[in-house]
């Protein structure tokens, strides 16, 4: 999991704060490497990647919503099988 924020320059500070209590990787949009997802359609977004780097689910401003059940229905059948 990464977050990235698209906040207003005013509120950088403000957000840096935020994403040190993070338990994983955050970054502001305006550090961010160009890699092969192209442009945000849409904010916010989530991605789900596979280990190959795929994209196999993605949740569009919110559309369909991201809940607990979205999630498991993306990524429980990328798991490995037990």
């Amino acid at each position: 999991m990464i977050a990235v924020s698209d906040e207003r320059s005013r509120a950088r500070g403000d957000v840096r704060k935020v994403m040190q209590r993070f338990t994983f990787p955050a970054a502001m949009i305006g550090d961010a490497k160009v890699n092969g997802f192209g442009e945000p359609d849409a904010l916010p977004i989530t991605y789900v990647i596979d280990a190959q780097g795929v994209i196999r689910a993605k949740f569009l401003g919110g559309k369909p919503q991201v809940t607990e059940k979205s999630l498991s229905d993306a990524v429980i059948p990328l798991l490995p099988a037990k």
